[in-house]
């Protein structure tokens, strides 16, 4: 019970508190031995299971008196008792290298009792990485460095019995070495209050340490500890704010999303320098709360300070004019159609194809075949105040879409035709994903990304049969979630790129 003496209050929302030293080096070899000999199959155990979370299974507190016998000490360090708990097991598992576990809670209910406290025992520590986050923690991400023979041990319910969401955690990847544990899940009948804990609380440099990104942080994961990723929300894809929060919490960001329509222009939302600052949404709400939010010494996705407050109108006449390869186009007036012999004739001839912005996935993409069909088509848009584009048609093209992030291409894929249509679209093929993309149409997105002032975009390209490349658009904010879901991870890329800028300002 010595051992127990020594625990420090690391935090309180979520409540954490860590004792070090807590079992020796024998105890911690005889579980290390059970889980080699599980993971070779030398020995039985339940629910064994081997995956990105790496190897883990239960063992039966009956089956291993050492176990039982720590078992015992850190329920006793969390104030819970062992006798009758309805999980007499430790859950033991090992993470090699790149190996994780993703942000989850520990709010389970069995058999009318409700699991009230984890308790992590560190077997082995690894050489770099491996930290558990907990990336609600007040008042920052709080962040546990992991040594041999700690234990950690956090509460799952506040004070008022409802489940803590500051409680939610990860494991981050172990980047080198081993990492190995035992947890002890302790829960108890619901309609009972949480553990009080009586402790004295770390020492003021600790605490603010595990909040904070220090020096050896400086090439992992958690250089952003102390930082803010602020996203803008107008319906944007939930897939792209899950992946854009992953990217946060494996990186020790804070992460807060502002909903435009709701949002209450309060002056003390303003950022800080520092603070990273990313509105995927497009609506002109959300375009305001961007502007209203962002600071001297935020860190965006613009080339120019300020450029926040800049977009531009015609992009494939900019385009044009910065001397990249561009489908040949016009902007047709009411007043003006009786030209279209002429413009077409200038456009290669028909089929020529009529575009109108503001949509995505190819709709308002419209291929004409006929100078009959064209003039009625562009006389009815313009009744309508549509401001279509006409423009020429390249066939037998292969279509790219390409992210740039800062003056890089950093991911990308071939959209496949959709039957029985001209247009292409994202491909449900992973081959497609994998596809090299030249060198000359990476080259080309990221000169696009350039020309429109911003340091993210996604670009579409066109690889004519002769060779030839034209660029049709390139879209910021874009959508990055069928490249994300096949592995390429724009998110990440992103927010690393805020990151690097981030760090170059004070926090």
């Amino acid at each position: 019970m010595a051992a127990i003496a020594t625990a420090r209050l690391l935090c309180h929302a979520p409540a954490v508190q860590v004792i070090d030293d807590f079992a020796s080096a024998s105890e911690r070899q005889v579980l290390l031995d059970w889980i080699e000999a599980v993971d070779q199959g030398e020995r039985e155990a339940l629910h064994v299971s081997r995956d990105e979370t790496g190897t883990a299974f239960e063992l039966d507190l009956g089956d291993e008196p050492a176990a039982a016998a720590l078992a015992e000490r850190m329920a006793a360090a969390v104030g819970l008792p062992l006798v009758g708990s309805v999980s007499p097991s430790l859950r033991m598992r090992r993470y090699v290298t790149g190996q994780h576990h993703p942000r989850h809670s520990d709010d389970y209910e069995i058999d009318g009792c409700r699991l009230a406290a984890t308790a992590l025992l560190v077997l082995q520590a690894p050489e770099q990485g491996g930290e558990t986050l907990f990336p609600e923690g007040v008042p920052g991400p709080l962040c546990v460095r992991h040594r041999e023979g700690r234990l950690v041990a956090w509460l799952n319910r506040t004070p008022d019995g409802e489940t803590d969401l500051a409680a939610e955690h990860l494991a981050l990847p172990v980047t080198r070495g081993v990492k190995a544990t035992a947890t002890l899940f302790l829960y108890v009948p619901a309609d009972l209050p949480r553990p009080t804990w009586h402790l004295p609380e770390a020492p003021a440099t600790e605490r603010l340490a595990a909040h904070r990104a220090t020096p050896q942080d400086a090439g992992t994961a958690l250089r952003g500890l102390g930082r803010r990723l602020v996203l803008v929300d107008d319906e944007v894809p939930t897939e792209t704010l899950l992946a854009l929060r992953t990217a946060a919490d494996v990186r020790g960001l804070a992460c807060t999303i502002l909903d435009a329509p709701t949002f209450d222009y309060a002056e003390s939302r303003r950022l800080r320098a520092g603070d990273l600052l990313y509105c995927p949404a497009v609506s002109p709400a959300a375009g305001r709360v961007e502007q209203f939010v962002w600071s001297a010494g935020t860190a965006d996705l613009y080339r120019r300070p300020g450029g926040v407050f800049f977009t531009y109108t015609n992009s494939s006449l900019l385009f044009e004019r910065c001397g990249l390869p561009v489908a040949r186009t016009y902007w047709p007036t009411a007043q003006a159609l009786y030209r279209l012999p002429h413009w077409v004739e200038e456009l290669g001839g028909l089929p020529v194809v009529v575009k109108l912005l503001g949509f995505s996935g190819g709709k308002g993409v419209i291929r004409v075949d006929s100078l009959v069909t064209l003039r009625s088509l562009l006389g009815a848009l313009l009744a309508q105040g549509s401001a279509p584009m006409l423009c020429a048609y390249v066939p037998d093209a292969r279509h790219w879409r390409v992210f740039v992030v800062g003056d890089r291409a950093v991911g990308g894929y071939l959209n496949p035709l959709d039957p029985d249509d001209f247009r292409s679209s994202a491909s449900e093929d992973p081959a497609d994903y994998a596809v090299e993309i030249p060198a000359e149409v990476q080259d080309l997105a990221v000169r696009a990304a350039q020309a429109l002032d911003v340091e993210l975009a996604g670009v579409d390209v066109l690889t004519h049969a002769s060779g030839r490349h034209y660029l049709l658009e390139a879209n910021f904010p874009c959508y990055f979630g069928h490249a994300q879901e096949n592995g390429q991870d724009i998110a990440g890329a992103i927010v690393d790129h805020l990151l690097d800028k981030a760090l170059q300002r004070p926090s």
